[in-house]
């Protein structure tokens, strides 16, 4: 028999607030276990960000120029994407992502993001240095 991990019952963690508190309920609101209904998404969202992702790198490469002028073009889900991939952890804000985009489209020079890092532009390409 598994060995029954004590801290899966305590409910000050938020996880298993929601498992043992939160789930119930709205399962029994919409008058069906929701568990499997919540899998099945997961399973679709895990599936189409891996896909977004493999778009975001081919339209903007790690191994590429980091072009300025093709990150502010790239539709803004994708650009999105291709900016948290490259400025990487820990994960930028959507603000900071935003500021980003505003480097690559030539609105602002540089910006800050989480983790002391900077991000400028500089002869149409985008650029990134760790401050710390």
């Amino acid at each position: 028999e598994p060995v029954r991990d004590p801290s899966n019952d305590d409910r000050t963690l938020r996880r298993n607030w929601i498992r043992h508190e939160i789930l119930p309920a709205l399962s029994a609101g919409a008058g069906r276990d929701l568990v499997p209904v919540l899998a099945r998404q997961a399973v679709i969202l895990r599936e189409e960000s891996t896909y977004l992702d493999a778009l975001a790198d081919a339209a903007w490469p790690a191994d590429g120029e980091r072009s300025a002028q093709v990150l502010a073009a790239m539709p803004v889900v994708l650009a999105r994407r291709a900016v948290r991939r490259w400025v990487g952890p820990p994960p930028p804000s959507l603000d900071e992502v935003e500021r980003v985009l505003a480097v690559a489209r030539g609105d602002v020079r540089a910006t800050e993001v989480a983790g002391a890092r900077r991000v400028w532009r500089s002869q149409g390409r985008m650029h990134a240095d760790d401050r710390r």
